[in-house]
C-alpha cells in the first residue's frame, strides 16, 4: 500500500471520530440542559428565605444574605458558575419645587457578582450569596433619608427589589446557559430607621 493512501485513511479515520465524539458530546450537552432547566427544582433561587437589612440610615449594618440550590442533573461537570445580583430601592421622591407632587424613583443601590465552585454532575450545590456593609453596597447611590422619601406612601414607604442572574457552562465548556429573575421583592421600610 502507497504512504498517500494510508495517510488519507488516517485522516478519514480522524475527521470520523472527531465528527462521531462531537456529535456525541453535543448530543449529550442537548439532553443535560432538558434536564438541568427542564425540572424548576434544579435551580432555586432563592431556596430559602431572604436575610436583609436595609436600614438605609446606617449604612454600615446592611447585609444580605441569599441562600441558593443548584442541582446538576445533566451528564457533564456545571463550570463557571456565577451569579450577578443587583437591588433596586423604589420610593416616592418628595419634589421640594412641587409640594405635594412626588415622583416615583429606584436606585440601584446594590450590585455584585460572586463565581462559585465546580458543581460534579449527577451532585447538588447549596450556596449562599452573601454580602455586608461596603461589599456591593453603592452607598453614593442612597437617598437622603430625611428629605428625599416621602415617609406616608402607603403600603410601604420604601420597597426593595432584586435583580438576579445565574450562568453557568457546561459540556466541556462548549455550551453555556444562563437564568434570569427580575423584580423578586427583598424587603421594605416603614420608616427611617427600618
Amino acid at each position: 500500500m502507497r504512504p498517500s493512501r494510508v495517510f488519507r485513511w488516517i485522516v478519514r479515520l480522524f475527521l470520523l471520530v472527531l465528527t462521531l465524539s462531537m456529535t456525541i458530546v453535543s448530543a449529550l450537552g442537548a439532553m443535560s440542559a432538558a434536564l438541568i432547566l427542564g425540572d424548576p427544582n434544579n435551580i432555586k433561587i432563592p431556596s430559602g428565605p431572604i436575610q436583609s437589612n436595609f436600614t438605609i440610615t446606617d449604612v454600615n449594618s446592611m447585609y444580605l444574605r441569599v441562600p441558593f440550590n443548584i442541582t446538576n442533573a445533566g451528564y457533564f461537570d456545571l463550570t463557571n458558575l456565577k451569579i450577578d445580583f443587583k437591588v433596586l430601592m423604589v420610593y416616592d421622591h418628595v419634589n421640594l419645587t412641587t409640594p405635594g407632587v412626588n415622583t416615583t424613583t429606584s436606585a440601584l443601590i446594590f450590585d455584585k457578582s460572586i463565581n462559585f465552585p465546580t458543581i460534579l454532575h449527577k451532585t447538588s450545590y447549596n450556596g449562599l450569596f452573601n454580602a455586608s456593609s461596603g461589599d456591593g453596597f453603592i452607598v453614593s447611590n442612597f437617598p437622603n433619608a430625611t428629605i428625599d422619601i416621602d415617609w406616608t406612601k402607603t403600603p410601604y414607604p420604601v420597597e426593595f427589589y432584586s435583580n438576579f442572574s445565574l450562568s453557568a457552562s457546561y459540556s466541556l465548556d462548549l455550551i453555556s446557559f444562563k437564568v434570569d429573575a427580575f423584580n423578586v421583592s427583598v424587603g421594605h421600610l416603614n420608616s427611617p430607621f427600618g
